[in-house]
């Protein structure tokens, strides 16, 4: 069963059970109370998941004693382990909606036997937005594109917003997000040693292919930065079904003796500790460009239908480049606008921009947040 026809199927199925939901409108209460419990439903996109951190450790915070539980899927399981905010985990199967419903039970039966908090961060789905209702918890609190009636709390994601969205999450819950004090205390224990080493990650997840930059210009950039830096590996990273394109990308490339293909080699958690130990990033809005912001790892990050301004956070004395490719349609994920260029937006980033950008990375010459805005007629401004 391909994305395209789980997102159909979340539509209806999901359109059903919340117009039924509906018809027993829930009454506003206020997240005043104290709770002893904190379940957030993600299922989808690691990214979205990495980059809420900051944002539910401050609401873990708020709530201090609470312990959090990860309503999510294989996929994502891993940052239970790498986030180091969650207490436990309940797995969704859509293969497996016998064995699906008897955890759901089970997840409701701890969330009715105590006071429990709610967080949807699942925007894209309807089926997401009727089990963070069904589960009955005492305040349930979701992102959503057009807002919700049937939550105590919806915030709203897209459109002209010019915040960072899980700090809005982290405010109606009247928590602060305090992204310094999470990252000390994510790599309170993490060894200094950097490695001459480039990471690059060109993949992401089906949620929207239009982040991703052309195979080609990937090869000509390892190509270029391995002939300008013969002492530098680099490590190309993802998911096991990124490994044959992954192989295309170095395969296309020249002078690669010390390019190494990690895509299936490594869980999510090994990335992780390949980016801590190396000296520069380069990516695409995905998890791992997020894991490596977390880290404190200098980045180059390439962006276009997405919105660097509203899914990333600055960071004080944090070196990063941001190359925006901003056409007059973009960002068209995670908004109402219409993509009219076919995501060929990021295409309109040039391997020499990228390269020129790592380059001021590595020679130290960039030392905060540096965003170039790559416009249509393809200049840098």
């Amino acid at each position: 069963m391909n994305f395209k026809v789980l997102i159909f199927l979340d539509f209806i199925l999901g359109g059903l059970w919340l117009l039924l939901l509906k018809l027993r409108r829930r009454k506003l209460r206020h997240a005043d109370q104290e709770f002893d419990r904190i379940v957030v439903l993600k299922f989808i996109g690691n990214g979205s998941l990495v980059s809420s951190a900051p944002s539910l450790y401050a609401i873990k915070r708020r709530y201090s004693g609470a312990k959090m539980h990860l309503y999510t899927t294989g996929k994502l399981v891993d940052q239970v382990k790498i986030l180091k905010i969650f207490d436990d985990f309940t797995l969704l199967d859509f293969w497996h909606p016998l064995r699906s419903s008897i955890r759901f039970f089970r997840l409701r039966r701890q969330v009715l036997s105590g006071r429990t908090l709610i967080i949807n961060l699942e925007f894209h789905s309807k089926i997401a937005l009727a089990l963070s209702v069904a589960l009955r918890g005492n305040h349930v609190v979701s992102l959503s594109k057009k807002g919700c009636d049937i939550s105590d709390i919806s915030v709203p994601v897209g459109g002209d917003h010019e915040f960072f969205i899980y700090d809005a999450l982290a405010g109606a819950l009247r928590a602060e997000t305090d992204f310094a004090a999470y990252r000390n205390y994510l790599n309170s224990d993490v060894e200094t040693e950097n490695f001459p080493r480039l990471v690059i990650a060109p993949f992401c997840s089906n949620l929207s292919l239009r982040r991703k930059w052309d195979k080609a210009k990937w090869s000509n950039l390892i190509a270029d930065f391995s002939a300008a830096h013969p002492e530098y590996t680099i490590a190309v990273i993802g998911s096991p079904s990124d490994r044959s394109e992954a192989q295309q990308i170095i395969s296309g490339a020249s002078n690669v003796a010390k390019v190494h293909n990690y895509c299936g080699e490594t869980d999510f958690s090994a990335a992780f500790e390949i980016i801590k130990k190396s000296s520069c990033f380069c990516g695409i809005d995905s998890a791992p460009l997020h894991l490596s912001r977390l880290a404190g790892v200098p980045s180059v990050s390439l962006w276009g239908a997405t919105d660097p301004e509203i899914l990333t956070v600055k960071i004080e004395k944090y070196p990063e480049i941001i190359i925006f490719a901003r056409q007059k349609c973009s960002p068209c994920v995670h908004t109402e606008k219409r993509c009219e260029i076919s995501g060929g937006c990021i295409n309109t980033i040039s391997e020499k921009l990228v390269f020129n950008s790592i380059e001021k990375i590595l020679n130290g010459n960039i030392s905060d947040r540096n965003i170039l805005i790559n416009n249509m007629e393809n200049n840098v401004i």
